[in-house]
């Protein structure tokens, strides 16, 4: 982490995403139908995606819709600024209460929302982007989210906005070509199918794309659990950790249950 502090600090970086991988083994093989089973409970305001490849399944719990496109209209999710949940009402308020009012959590946010209509402005006729981010509760963790919609121009289709929009600043930086620069050369492992995407689409075009997060890549009793942090210049590391751990235990949750 200190060197992304360090390439925040000296360049024109704003932000970058760092991740972490964790490996976790089970008492038998996993079960990828019991996994998608226990997600749909234990996170049930989250899509919750399986993709098999050969003998290995990649499963992403994900709050987080890329774009969704519907003869015309449009959905956006911009979603950057984390906190934990807590058992005690009182307290998960104070914590929901504690990031809206984080200039941290703040900024980072502001700088997706910010590409994202940077992105769409020259697709679209319309955009409506709240001034103010609302709040996602899930149920291990909640997030700072500003829901975006809008109407295409004429000729734009799903696959074109997708190409637009990932990655955002949500999964590797801003700006984001700079943070994907960075990212190849010092990002420790390969993500694979981690934030990248999948969905489903009609045959008009439209259709639906979610970003791969909170992901679990099985292979017999073998999870490879994966989780981001986005950093900023004022970050904290252990605040980042803890993040990463917050998003990391609903997918090791319902892995009890695989």
């Amino acid at each position: 982490m200190q060197s992304a502090l360090a390439a925040i600090r000296d360049t024109s970086l704003e932000k970058l995403v760092l991740t972490r991988q964790i490996r976790v083994r089970g008492e038998r093989p996993f079960d990828a139908q019991r996994l998608h089973s226990a997600l749909a409970w234990l996170v049930p305001d989250c899509q919750v995606l399986q993709i098999r490849m050969g003998g290995r399944i990649f499963t992403a719990a994900t709050p987080e819709r890329l774009v969704a496109l519907d003869r015309g209209s449009l959905r956006v999710d911009a979603i950057a600024g984390t906190t934990a949940r807590a058992a005690n009402t009182e307290l998960d308020v104070e914590l929901a209460q504690a990031l809206r009012r984080s200039p941290k959590q703040q900024h980072e946010h502001q700088l997706v929302v910010q590409s994202i209509r940077e992105r769409l402005a020259p697709l679209t006729t319309s955009l409506d982007i709240p001034t103010q981010p609302g709040l996602l509760p899930l149920s291990n963790v909640q997030h700072l989210w500003t829901p975006i919609t809008g109407r295409t121009a004429h000729g734009q289709d799903l696959l074109s906005l997708a190409a637009a929009l990932h990655p955002t600043p949500a999964t590797s930086g801003y700006p984001v070509a700079a943070a994907q620069h960075w990212l190849k050369r010092h990002d420790p492992f390969e993500r694979g199918w981690y934030t990248g995407v999948a969905g489903w689409m009609t045959p008009d075009q439209g259709g639906e794309l979610w970003v791969l997060l909170r992901c679990a890549l099985l292979e017999g009793d073998c999870a490879e659990l994966y989780a981001g942090a986005g950093i900023t210049a004022d970050s904290n590391p252990e605040d980042e950790w803890r993040e990463t751990e917050d998003k990391l235990s609903g997918m090791l949750a319902a892995l009890k249950y695989a």
